[in-house]
């Protein structure tokens, strides 16, 4: 039984190992150093957010068990500071308007 279930694992483990020499001679082409296949996940993960893709559906599109893990994306979401940030803005004071500050 065993055996029947190895022979039938053995197409997609060679369709890795074949997708992974593809990978590491482009990179090696392209003379890329440093870049790992998962590091497109980080890529694309941060596309999402980045476009308005709430943390708890990106945790479940990418398949994290916990939501520790999306909320490293979180940063790149910043949209929800932009009210605060905009406060500054309000004052309406031109730059040469503040006041100088002392030499000591």
């Amino acid at each position: 039984m065993i055996a029947a279930f190895a022979n039938d694992l053995k197409p997609a483990i060679d369709a890795q190992n074949r997708l992974v020499a593809r990978w590491s001679c482009s990179m090696r082409l392209l003379r890329i150093e440093n870049f790992r296949w998962h590091d497109l996940r980080h890529t694309w993960a941060s596309w999402h957010v980045q476009n308005g893709t709430p943390l708890v559906v990106l945790q479940e599109l990418g398949g994290w068990e916990s939501s520790e893990m999306v909320r490293r994306y979180a940063h790149l979401a910043a949209d929800h500071l932009a009210p605060f940030a905009e406060q500054l803005s309000a004052l309406n004071m031109p730059a040469t308007e503040f006041p100088a500050q002392s030499k000591n």
